[in-house]
């Protein structure tokens, strides 16, 4: 039996531990691997932008990790020795409700320019991501919600300088892709990053790669489809064990992530905790 005939009846759910059909239970929501909702099965990507795991793991991860840095450049240089900072953008206070940041870098030899936004820094951000699910969601267009949290502290950053990088670069160089990162809130920022650079920017949408580490669920099934229409080469590195990425629960809130999930470690409660920010994890060990 696959993951679409199994999940297609309300009585059962996809475990992809084990790759097993399981007669639902009450307890069932603990479980990590578990697959309900058929759209969520896995599913076949397109033959050149499978995963990366190398890309994943020296490229994008050292991106994400660089708008948290005190040294960006340093980890910037750890991806290659031509990966120059282009910005960086450092928004704190109430201008954002709390400390984030995000920059840009470019590079001549990977022909790409870098895009990294911060991820939780702060005990508010956290409370603030928990409350603001409950409630309205941002609409987009009239396709789409997002979560509305995410959404401000987007707008916040694209108003006060990352647009005006963002369209510099592009300009600068039409044929360089476009790598787009970020950890926990970040990976959220990035989604939506990838998303408005895709529709404001002409013939980008080929050129995104969007990598993204224990993101949580920002988007409805809307904004999804249309996310997925537009970039093909989106993955959320989701480590199974990890509170954050599997935020808010699907059981409860229409949010989802849209792209791929690639999941790490997966195991029920008898053989691993569970992690409510476990880092570890995303570096492979």
């Amino acid at each position: 039996m696959s993951c679409t005939s199994c999940t297609s009846s309300n009585k059962c759910w996809w475990d992809t531990a084990s790759g097993l059909c399981k007669e639902k239970g009450f307890f069932d929501f603990y479980y990590s691997c578990k697959v309900t909702y058929t759209k969520e099965c896995p599913r076949a990507v397109y033959r050149n932008n499978s995963y990366n795991e190398h890309f994943a793991k020296y490229v994008m991860f050292r991106l994400a990790s660089a708008s948290q840095a005190r040294a960006p450049q340093q980890c910037l240089s750890n991806i290659s020795p031509f990966t120059k900072l282009h910005h960086r953008i450092f928004l704190t206070g109430l201008t954002s409700l709390a400390d984030i940041s995000t920059l840009t870098a470019i590079s001549d030899d990977l022909k790409a320019i870098l895009i990294s936004f911060g991820a939780t820094t702060t005990a508010f951000q956290y409370i603030a991501q928990v409350i603001s699910v409950v409630f309205p969601r941002a609409k987009i267009g009239s396709y789409g919600k997002i979560n509305c949290y995410h959404a401000y502290i987007f707008k916040k950053l694209w108003v006060h300088g990352l647009k005006a990088d963002v369209l510099e670069l592009v300009e600068a160089y039409p044929a360089y892709e476009i790598w787009i990162s970020g950890i926990s809130m970040g990976g959220a920022l990035a989604n939506l990053g990838a998303h408005v650079i895709a529709t404001n920017v002409n013939n980008s949408a080929e050129r995104i790669k969007l990598v993204t580490f224990a993101s949580p669920r920002i988007c409805d099934a809307g904004f999804g489809q249309i996310q997925n229409s537009m970039i093909v080469y989106q993955y959320h590195v989701v480590h199974s064990n990890d509170v954050v990425a599997h935020f808010p629960p699907t059981i409860i809130f229409p949010d989802r992530h849209s792209g791929i999930e690639v999941k790490k470690l997966c195991s029920t409660l008898k053989s691993h905790e569970i992690f409510i920010v476990e880092k570890f994890p995303y570096r492979g060990r």
